[in-house]
């Protein structure tokens, strides 16, 4: 009797380890990671952003040069001289509507890219130029799509600018104290145009949405609704620092922040939702340092966090998958910071790290 009471407990316990092990294969977060590097020929293995071109290349706004990628080598453009571009870090790239690549640099100004002769236009603050780009960093770029042609630039500490790029003058908008319908701050990180033209922009001092309307005279007056956090109402938006704006094709508008995790905004109602982290909890948003969002066409919504790697939530049970950094798992995330998420043409994810390059993900290696 008492051995089949131990051949029944080993048979239970071996059978609890065969589903235990069948259950961590069929688990997403086992997905492999492609890794990327410097070794592969990429400009540096801090990757701020990530885009494809109408050609099909593969541009990388990295930490030391711009990396163009044709899917098996790597051009680097870095400052060497007249004609190349302006500065090292890249932090945004941009292709507007008629092909033209924009690199948006740290300290050192936009720049247009010339394919014909591989060289680069530069466009830089002037102190006694009020109509020349206000700030030398630049955090995000858009193009008007009722306007093109008009390219709205956010940068870091001097608001936002609206650069018409046929007369190549820029309009300059800023925070003022005194006036509560002007930009709530000047370090502006994110750009969001819906469908009706409003400019929804991230800034370091809560959400504004930029408004445009036309005098009698047809001249366009802007102004800015902006909505910071209220103590008194713990549904309105968490603290202030807000680095993501996006748009899923739901019309869902989610916002990622410094330190205040995931928020949630429903347009109509202008209440919010709030995804953090919780310690107690593994299913939960793995770190509350938001720096990208990405929905991919399956409907998959991706998080690139600081320090707490890749999350792809499930929006119907409103869990988090996460995906880290695993020094004795060669396949894992390279580096636990998510600076850029891009799907290219054949819906691959191409995750950008700072500090440990760039992930791809092959649509086939896992499903959706």
């Amino acid at each position: 009797m008492a051995f089949l009471q131990r051949l029944l407990i080993r048979t239970l316990f071996i059978c609890h380890l065969m589903l235990v092990a069948h259950t961590l294969s069929a688990q997403p977060n086992r997905i492999k990671f492609e890794h990327i590097t410097v070794d592969d020929g990429l400009a540096s293995n801090l990757v701020w952003d990530i885009h494809q071109d109408n050609d099909g290349f593969l541009w990388f706004a990295t930490g030391d040069g711009l990396s163009r990628y044709d899917g098996y080598e790597f051009t680097n453009f870095r400052r060497q001289g007249p004609g190349s571009i302006s500065g090292n870090s890249i932090w945004t790239i941009f292709e507007d509507q008629a092909g033209t690549i924009w690199a948006g640099t740290y300290r050192a100004g936009l720049n247009k890219f010339d394919p014909g002769t591989q060289t680069f236009t530069h466009y830089q603050q002037e102190t006694k130029n009020p109509n020349s780009l206000s700030h030398h960093t630049i955090a995000a770029i858009h193009e008007s799509t009722s306007s093109p042609g008009v390219l709205w630039i956010a940068t870091y500490g001097g608001g936002l600018n609206r650069f018409d790029t046929r007369d190549e003058v820029f309009t300059r908008y800023r925070h003022d104290p005194d006036d509560p319908n002007s930009l709530a701050n000047n370090t502006v990180m994110s750009i969001l145009e819906d469908d009706s033209g409003t400019l929804w922009l991230g800034t370091f001092n809560g959400l504004s949405r930029m408004h445009r309307t036309h005098t009698s005279n047809e001249r366009e007056q802007i102004f800015f609704e902006n909505e910071r956090h209220d103590p008194d109402d713990p549904e309105s938006l968490r603290k202030h620092r807000i680095t993501k704006v996006y748009r899923d094709e739901s019309g869902n508008l989610w916002m990622g922040t410094l330190n205040s995790g995931l928020c949630l905004l429903n347009v109509e109602t202008g209440t919010y939702s709030h995804f953090r982290n919780d310690p107690n909890d593994p299913t939960s948003l793995s770190h509350n340092s938001i720096r990208t969002i990405y929905e991919d066409r399956a409907g998959n919504l991706w998080i690139g966090t600081y320090g707490g790697g890749l999350n792809k939530m499930d929006r119907a049970t409103k869990t988090f998958t996460r995906f880290l950094h695993d020094p004795d798992d060669p396949k894992s995330l390279s580096h636990n910071v998510v600076r850029a998420i891009f799907e290219d043409k054949s819906g691959n994810l191409w995750i950008g790290t700072y500090g440990g390059g760039v992930n791809k993900i092959c649509r086939k290696n896992f499903e959706v």
